[in-house]
């Protein structure tokens, strides 16, 4: 993988990784596997299921989970697009998408405008969330590029602990306090 390869992957998941930790969702890995792709394991604002009961007993929670999650699943192609923006073509992000229309089908149907201009205000939040917090990805993207110049990914693979990884984010950023 060459050098401005593993940059793009390295800003799109420390996207992912920023917007878990700012939403408050715990992250437990980041890294980059031997083909290039990257990947953020992090706990799903929902666990392993999406909890149908809550739709209808707890709505306006169910609604804020829903969003968490979609953002997190778009704040990687917009980190990319903003650090490079030619490199993003939509097949890079095809699962991110289809995890955040799929998330977003439990409030509003698929293809409707309501939907569409849901989807766009979530797009906008992730970016809005990107922006405020630019810094805190660079010093996680750059930190990402540096493991990945111990181990090279085409060797090994990488990654580093999400605490590891939040705590670079929070220095980065400027906030050397335990919350977000």
């Amino acid at each position: 993988m060459n050098q401005h390869a593993l940059e793009i992957v390295a800003f799109h998941e420390a996207g992912h990784a920023a917007a878990a930790f700012v939403l408050g969702v715990p992250v437990r890995v980041i890294g980059v596997e031997n083909g290039g792709t990257g990947f953020v394991h992090h706990r799903g604002v929902f666990g392993r299921k999406l909890p149908d009961t809550m739709k209808y007993n707890r709505p306006l929670e169910f609604r804020d989970r829903v969003e968490r999650n979609v953002i997190i699943a778009l704040a990687g192609a917009a980190a990319q697009k903003r650090y490079a923006p030619k490199s993003w073509r939509r097949y890079h992000s095809e699962s991110d998408m289809q995890g955040a229309v799929e998330y977003l089908s439990h409030l509003s149907e698929p293809a409707s405008e309501e939907f569409i201009v849901y989807f766009r205000l979530l797009e906008i939040r992730a970016q809005g969330l990107l922006d405020r917090h630019w810094k805190g990805v660079v010093a996680l993207a750059e930190a990402l590029i540096e493991s990945s110049r111990v181990f090279p990914p085409k060797a090994f693979g990488w990654q580093m602990t999400g605490e590891h990884g939040r705590k670079i984010f929070l220095e980065g950023w400027g906030d050397s306090s335990s919350g977000t």
